[in-house]
């Protein structure tokens, strides 16, 4: 009898939370950012793809969900699987993260310009771009932002550009001075994320962000080489980045409980090749749950909690598939933890892969291009180092004179021309230079070694 009961009052509160569902999905807005091109950096996209069915599943809706992804890989002609994208191993046919996704801004219009004019709710800047879809997001509304690619000492690439620091952080206050959120959650996967918040993110904007790294290291991606496996056949290439999967892989397990600092915790025990860290405002870390950003619901809401865990109560298959999913979860920390490499050397170990999979003249060629391109890099700016007499195993990269940074690199592109994902671990000897010497002597400098 009491069955029947609750059944029926379970029915009724689908009738009565319909209205609350549909208000409910104009205050949760996501940004999501793919930054590289490139079929060794498959992850980028295939984190972004991830977590785009992180925020759907948690009942996001799609309109309100803007993606960045440049979109060559899942039908490049190097997929063994075309038209899919995945994120994780699997002896079976694995989940297509692809499906289902839809990409706002693809190929040249990944760049920080039109990243900045959507984040900002610009919408005269990026017409006739993409979608042309801007955050309308108001004073009451959170935000969820995640970006994954390549990074350096205060800024972040794209695949034809860089997003510094203070242009980010601008925005931010930009955004708060125009009451675009109620609270922003931004989650950064790049080497040497840290230094993209650290002492430029202000903590009363109500921005928290968590970076895969400190100011100082490189970000690891992770499902790599051997284990980048599906249904028996290789991806090769890295199918995600460290930190993003070890926060997307909990995510799925869509614990509604779990608050921000909840899983901030889970983020540092598991990321155990760099040093994720917290910035701004952490006052609601630990009274915000992750789905109040990653999806559609409101913790302050108490109707929709006991509504959720009703359907829970009765959703029985989910729980047996929750079961399952924890269980594969058990499995893949172990297979993260020896499928590892540095973001640093992933496109060269990418090449190696092609190699012993169809050792040709062409890319053999790619292979020595590459590690020519790193040699020249290692001496390039040891002796920068060295004519500028700079201590960059001891100096702290703090305080980024970013305008002289800004304008040595684009100066270091012009004149030396190769400024690739490798040549990124070097621009903290360029931050370096700009705290001690004019911009005039930078460019003396650089001038003479190219």
């Amino acid at each position: 009898m009491y069955k029947y009961l609750l059944l029926g009052l379970f029915a009724s509160l689908l009738v009565v939370n319909a209205s609350f569902l549909e208000d409910a999905k104009k205050s949760h807005y996501a940004v999501l950012v793919a930054g590289s091109n490139g079929y060794w950096n498959y992850r980028h996209q295939a984190d972004i793809f991830h977590a785009y069915h992180v925020l759907r599943n948690n009942g996001m809706p799609a309109e309100n969900i803007i993606v960045f992804a440049y979109d060559d890989i899942a039908n490049n002609h190097q997929n063994p699987f075309p038209g899919k994208v995945f994120n994780k191993p699997s002896q079976g046919p694995g989940q297509d993260y692809y499906e289902g996704v839809h990409i706002d801004y693809k190929g040249a219009d990944v760049n920080p310009e039109v990243f900045l004019a959507v984040i900002t709710g610009d919408a005269e800047k990026v017409k006739g771009r993409g979608s042309g879809k801007v955050l309308t997001s108001g004073s009451n509304d959170n935000v969820f932002m995640n970006f994954s690619d390549h990074g350096a000492t205060g800024l972040i690439a794209f695949p034809s550009g860089e997003l510094y620091a203070d242009q980010l952080n601008n925005a931010f206050k930009t955004m708060f001075e125009k009451k675009m959120y109620n609270q922003l959650v931004f989650y950064l996967e790049a080497c040497e994320s840290g230094s993209m918040f650290n002492n430029i993110l202000p903590e009363n904007i109500r921005v928290y962000a968590s970076s895969a790294a400190n100011p100082y290291e490189s970000s690891w991606g992770c499902y790599c080489g051997a284990e980048a496996m599906v249904e028996g056949k290789n991806i090769q290439s890295c199918l995600g980045d460290l930190y993003s999967v070890v926060w997307m892989e909990d995510s799925d397990l869509q614990a509604q409980s779990e608050t921000i600092k909840d899983q901030f915790k889970v983020i540092l025990e598991k990321t155990n090749m760099s040093h994720p860290m917290e910035w701004g405002d952490k006052t609601f870390e630990d009274k915000e749950a992750i789905t109040d950003f990653q999806g559609n619901t409101d913790s302050t809401e108490d109707s929709y909690n006991y509504f959720t865990k009703l359907m829970n109560m009765f959703n029985i298959h989910k729980k047996k598939d929750m079961n399952k999913i924890r269980e594969e979860q058990r499995y893949l920390d172990l297979v993260k933890k020896s499928s590892v490499v540095n973001s640093r050397d992933i496109k060269l170990q990418y090449l190696y892969a092609r190699a012993r999979e169809e050792n040709t003249m062409e890319i053999q060629d790619l292979i020595a291009q590459e590690e020519t391109l790193m040699q020249v890099n290692d001496t390039l700016f040891r002796q920068f180092a060295f004519d500028l007499e700079l201590n960059v195993l001891n100096e702290k990269n703090e305080n980024i004179q970013f305008e002289c940074l800004r304008n040595s690199v684009n100066f270091y592109k012009e004149t030396c021309g190769y400024f690739g994902e490798y040549t990124l671990k070097y621009v903290q000897y360029i931050s370096i230079a700009c705290k001690k010497y004019t911009e005039e002597k930078i460019r003396n400098t650089i001038s003479d070694l190219c």
